[in-house]
């Protein structure tokens, strides 16, 4: 199936933003009188740190990066922007909505007023007393400003000064304490008005940029046009099921850990909370395929209504048919073509079988230990004799190439899973391929009933079996929903071994096993879900050091290793 081109996304964008602001003044002009009565509700919040906080995880990631001074610097250099604020409580703004229209208010913690005003007339000129103890600040876009009980409230409206409680902090919950920097958009709060406008907007916009592929058949275009018009319904369900959504960043000196987040907490009661509660305290099949220290390492679990995925099995048949279409196109013969197209289609059964079951399950890690490489993965499938099917219509494929060294089929049996082997020659590949693989590459085939394996590189057998017993062992205990490990020093080691530079060696020498992370985690808990993205701080003492290493080389590319080599 084709996708939606570049431009056409562009332009629906473009039609919606240009749109948007006219259709909700509009709105606004035709709102009910009473709704400017409403209770204000915030629609967005951003959170940041007290000054005193952010500075000194300023200072913590410089230091990191081995720019200590540069962390000092910031912190002399902030000094006089900070005159007159109080350091220990945050700084924060909002969109507040009545219902009718929207009101935009920031707030900023001061001990001495006149000096932040007096910072300002440094800047812009002097403040204009407009009176009540409100000032109209120069800025380039006029802000008016007022201290409430030890607060700076600022706002492009007069107005909206006085719609915040007396406590402005108390809108931004435990974020301050948190995170460094937060942004909460709480979608069920924004006018049903406005919702409306937003999803109309987006379906005008798609609908005037849609058009058919050159290549595209009628089916395929309007195969399309309703997954569209399905994405778009999502956005409107967002809407309606999303309490909040969050994404904030946050330094902890403390545990030497940079991350940023994206939480989400969907409505009490709705799909999508009940979704979430499906997957809290889920345990794998697959967690001994979760290696720690491996170069990359992964587990992914996660359940589905089984009636949520039906409506996307159609879209997976579309594209098991455009994947035929594209790979039998080189295909000497029918015979081949044939056998093409029943690999294909088993591999897309497969698939589609095991997503009707909403059951996903799968670990996989890359060794790189003692410069061998070995591959392992372990997967949940509704029918393992169809992947097994699928494989020994690639093997006839491949047996028309003379150098194919052939399958050993039912090699052995392992906690009933059959194993099918494979080794290959590495003997006409270059010296780097030689490097990284050794004199052969062992590659293995595992299928049991409801499951997939596949093992390559050194020791594949004796490491799958091992991976196998590891995971009946830890069966039931619970997991993340998902959880991907980078062990940086061990990716980079390997690199320099294929081809050495200097860069990387100074990277290297930056890092330790313990303190090399980058990790990529989804948990559900008793709110929502959390997702997090998170960096050790020698990952960038790392990169920076790295970088520096490069820009003193410029003699030095890089790696320079083609793919075609492997």
């Amino acid at each position: 199936m084709k996708t939606l081109r570049k431009r056409s996304w562009i332009a629906a964008l473009g039609l919606v933003l240009l749109s948007l602001p006219l259709a909700m003044a509009h709105a606004q002009d035709e709102a009910a009188p009473e709704a400017q009565a409403a209770v204000n509700k915030p629609v967005a919040v951003v959170s940041v740190a007290p000054v005193s906080k952010v500075i000194r995880d300023v200072q913590f990631l410089a230091t990191a990066a081995d720019q200590a001074d540069l962390g000092r610097m910031v912190a002399i250099m902030s000094a006089p922007f900070t005159q007159g604020v109080d350091k220990t409580k945050p700084i924060g703004a909002v969109v507040m909505t009545n219902g009718q229209d929207f009101q935009p208010v920031g707030f900023i913690p001061v001990t001495d007023f006149d000096s932040v005003m007096l910072l300002i007339k440094e800047q812009y000129g002097p403040p204009q007393d407009v009176g009540d103890g409100v000032k109209l600040l120069g800025t380039p876009i006029p802000l008016f400003v007022k201290e409430i009980e030890g607060w700076a409230i600022v706002s492009g409206d007069k107005d909206n000064l006085g719609i915040l409680p007396a406590d402005p902090s108390t809108l931004l919950g435990e974020m301050p304490n948190d995170y460094d920097l937060a942004v909460t958009v709480l979608p069920g709060n924004v006018p049903e008005l406005y919702r409306e406008i937003l999803v109309e907007q987006m379906r005008a916009g798609v609908e005037l940029s849609l058009e058919q592929e050159a290549e595209e058949t009628d089916e395929e275009f309007a195969a399309r046009k309703e997954m569209l018009a399905k994405q778009i319904e999502e956005v409107k369900r967002v809407f309606e099921e999303t309490e909040e959504i969050t994404v904030a960043w946050n330094v902890d000196s403390e545990g030497g850990i940079t991350y940023l987040d994206m939480l989400l907490n969907p409505v009490a009661g709705s799909k999508m909370a009940q979704q979430l509660e499906m997957n809290r305290n889920q345990a794998s099949d697959y967690a001994g395929f979760h290696k720690k220290g491996a170069a990359f390492s992964m587990l992914v679990t996660s359940k589905s209504d089984p009636a949520e995925i039906e409506p996307q099995i159609p879209q997976l048949q579309a594209i098991r048919d455009q994947a035929i279409v594209e790979a039998t196109k080189e295909a000497d013969d029918e015979e081949a073509k044939q056998a093409i197209t029943t690999a294909i289609e088993l591999a897309f059964d497969t698939l589609i079988e095991t997503a009707r079951t909403g059951r996903f399950d799968m670990g996989a890690h890359l060794d790189l230990a003692d410069e061998k490489m070995t591959f392992l993965l372990g997967a949940f499938v509704a029918d393992g004799n169809r992947v097994e099917d699928g494989f020994k219509e690639l093997a006839e494929i491949a047996k028309e190439n003379p150098d194919f060294p052939g399958v050993n089929w039912n090699a052995e049996t392992h906690q009933a899973v059959r194993f099918h082997t494979m080794s290959i020659p590495t003997d006409k590949a270059d010296d780097k391929a030689k490097k990284v693989l050794g004199e052969k590459l062992d590659v293995v085939l595992g299928v049991a009933e409801q499951g997939a394996y596949l093992a390559i590189g050194d020791q594949a057998t004796t490491k799958l079996k091992a991976a196998i017993d590891k995971s009946a062992a830890s069966a039931g205990q619970p997991v993340n929903s998902s959880t991907m490990v980078f062990s940086v020093k061990t990716i980079l080691q390997y690199i320099d071994f294929v081809d050495p530079q200097p860069a990387l060696k100074s990277a290297i020498a930056a890092l330790t096993e313990e303190t090399d992370k980058i990790s990529i985690t989804s948990e559900v808990n008793e709110k929502g879900a959390r997702v997090r993205l998170q960096l050790q701080d020698d990952v960038i003492k790392a990169a920076a050091i790295g970088a520096a290493a490069a820009n003193n080389n410029p003699n030095n590319a890089g790696p320079e290793v083609d793919v075609q080599d492997f």
